[in-house]
């Protein structure tokens, strides 16, 4: 499996990224230590429709689209203005084909035709997205458009 790592910024990991950013960690670690920990096709198909729910509401309804963020993610999207002016102004094109659903206990990582999302789970509040509009570096955290401080 290829080494992918993931650096959303409010996911709670527990070390910091040279950037100041959480650390990625490769998708193996984390498959490896949620394994077997029961995640499944529901968590799976939640995931997924987070997703669609979120990508489909930032064309037309940026305001639905900032309640389905992390509340960290909010905040950092709210310091340069309000969160529906701030997505509105987003180029993050049209909504991709999911490709690929990785759930890690309460993380999950999402590969569409376009971008990725990374999602945590909330008590409450269900799966919320932490970045968005996020590409791969080489040896280095994901570049997202969105993500929590």
């Amino acid at each position: 499996m290829e080494n992918r790592r993931w650096c959303p910024g409010s996911s709670g990991l527990a070390a910091s990224c040279a950037t100041g950013r959480w650390p990625l960690l490769a998708v193996v670690v984390l498959g490896v230590s949620v394994g077997c920990s029961g995640q499944g096709s529901a968590e799976t198909a939640a995931v997924e429709q987070a997703v669609q729910a979120f990508e489909g509401a930032l064309a037309t309804q940026p305001h639905e689209a900032c309640m389905m963020l992390a509340p960290g993610t909010l905040m950092e999207l709210e310091t340069s203005g309000t969160c529906p002016a701030e997505l509105a102004d987003l180029e993050t094109g049209a909504p991709g084909q999911i490709q690929s659903v990785e759930v890690f206990g309460t993380h999950a990582m999402v590969e569409t035709a376009q971008d990725t999302l990374f999602l945590a789970r909330f008590d409450g509040d269900g799966w919320l997205v932490v970045a968005a509009g996020c590409v791969p570096r080489v040896e280095q955290p994901y570049d997202c458009v969105v993500e929590g401080g």
